[in-house]
């Protein structure tokens, strides 16, 4: 955990929150601890925030109190839905949810023979 980073994050989406490595930003600070930083940001939340941005958002808070999320509630597009019914699915998981997932690296090479032009 750096400290620069985190005060990059935050500094990047409170100048702003319409750039790419926003979402980034709010998963980033939630995986370390620092969900109370992205709470920080319901206050600037806007409905016309790209897709992603209010995905992740969404997901960073996914275990802020309904108290917390007030201020948002009935402003979530409705393209989010589906991501706020699961996410109510995975709030007892509390802070053991993975964020960010190290899939299979397979190699290129080892699979460029069966790529094929018309895939």
């Amino acid at each position: 955990m750096s400290a620069d980073l985190i005060i990059f994050c935050k500094d990047i989406i409170a100048r702003d929150p319409f750039k790419p490595e926003v979402p980034a930003c709010f998963i980033y600070l939630a995986s370390i601890g620092h969900e109370s930083d992205v709470e920080g940001f319901i206050s600037q939340f806007k409905e016309e925030w790209p897709y992603q941005h209010q995905r992740f958002f969404l997901i960073a808070l996914r275990n802020a109190s309904n108290k917390i999320l007030r201020p948002i509630f009935g402003r979530v597009g409705f393209r989010l839905i589906g991501t706020v019914d699961r996410l109510k699915t995975t709030k007892g998981l509390g802070n053991k949810a993975i964020f960010i997932k190290d899939y299979n690296k397979t190699a290129v090479s080892r699979i460029f023979d069966e790529i094929s032009p018309y895939d």
